[in-house]
């Protein structure tokens, strides 16, 4: 215990070190960007938060591909991307000439101004809206709790849910939250693409061997989930395929498939970095009219705060 909160001590000091660094880099980052024509993409001060820094296009790019192949994306759906960030997955579709309706929500109020700004007018499908959740690391002025945000977020009738790196930083009271709220929230024949690190047999195998890119400990004997980092637990969270399975039926969804595993874990033949779940709602939690906003139920019930952290948790992707 003490050496965790030691190393908790250190977080915020190394994390402003860090965004000082990158605010220096941002006009080499700018020329570079003006140099390869690839103006519209955002700065690295906002990239961070997203993926790989080197990786401008890429990332969005695949997972327009997988919300086409593994969840039927089609012109015309409604789309909600949770986490969005700065709206790279939007810059994908609107290259791939993608028309619907999608609307972008995540708690870093720098990253939706931004996509406010400069892609909403380019692409007016694609609405942003920022989620005013308490958060120490990305916004500790926050007004709300997710479940108090999630109770006042009146879209619903969405065909997809897109949650990129979303629920790799949540831990089970919020996941189960968001869980619930995508439910809420789906048509009925809506499809769920989300993603996580789950551990099976196989993945506890290579990460016992050295062959995982993580290494997730257990915060507790028999607990459902593991964290990389126990000092700050929201930094990379792994879920027990048993468990993330009963949550996901808790919350009225059912896995449509197979799960496609990643190669994070260290598996060869990985389809992308982390695992990637679709999801839908089950048959019997489906009640005609039931995602409409004025009949969607309070999803600021009780028993969804945070379990093990501080309360209101919500991250941005990466």
């Amino acid at each position: 215990m003490e050496k965790t909160v030691r190393q908790g001590f250190y977080v915020q000091p190394l994390r402003r070190a860090r965004n000082l660094i990158y605010r220096l880099l941002e006009p080499a980052d700018w020329l570079a960007r003006r140099l390869n024509q690839m103006s519209r993409y955002p700065p690295i001060a906002l990239r961070r938060h997203i993926g790989h820094l080197g990786m401008l296009d890429g990332p969005g790019y695949e997972f327009v591909a997988y919300l086409k192949l593994l969840a039927g994306l089609e012109n015309g759906d409604r789309v909600w991307d949770l986490g969005c960030g700065c709206g790279m997955l939007e810059l994908a579709l609107e290259s791939a000439r993608w028309e619907g309706s999608l609307i972008g929500t995540d708690i870093h109020p720098a990253s939706i101004r931004w996509a406010r700004r400069r892609i909403t007018p380019r692409y007016p499908c694609c609405r942003f809206e920022h989620a005013d959740i308490r958060n120490l690391a990305y916004h500790p002025g926050g007004k709300l709790t997710a479940g108090e945000w999630l109770a006042g977020f009146r879209e619903g009738d969405f065909r997809v849910v897109a949650a990129k790196s979303f629920f790799t930083h949540l831990l089970p009271e919020e996941t189960r939250l968001y869980l619930r709220a995508i439910s809420d929230r789906l048509i009925e024949n809506g499809r769920g693409l989300l993603t996580f690190f789950i551990l099976d047999d196989r993945a506890e195998e290579l990460m016992a061997a050295g062959k995982s890119a993580f290494r997730f400990r257990a915060p507790e004997p028999d607990a459902g989930y593991a964290v990389r980092f126990l000092s700050a637990p929201s930094a990379a969270v792994a879920y027990r395929e048993d468990f993330l399975r009963v949550v996901l039926a808790e919350a009225g969804l059912e896995i449509a498939g197979d799960i496609r595993r990643g190669c994070w874990s260290g598996r060869p033949d990985g389809l992308s970095f982390q695992d990637i779940v679709v999801v839908s709602r089950k048959t019997s939690a489906y009640l005609p009219g039931f995602s409409r906003k004025a009949d969607r139920p309070n999803s600021g019930r009780s028993g969804c705060l945070t379990s093990g952290r501080l309360p209101g948790n919500h991250p941005v992707k990466g």
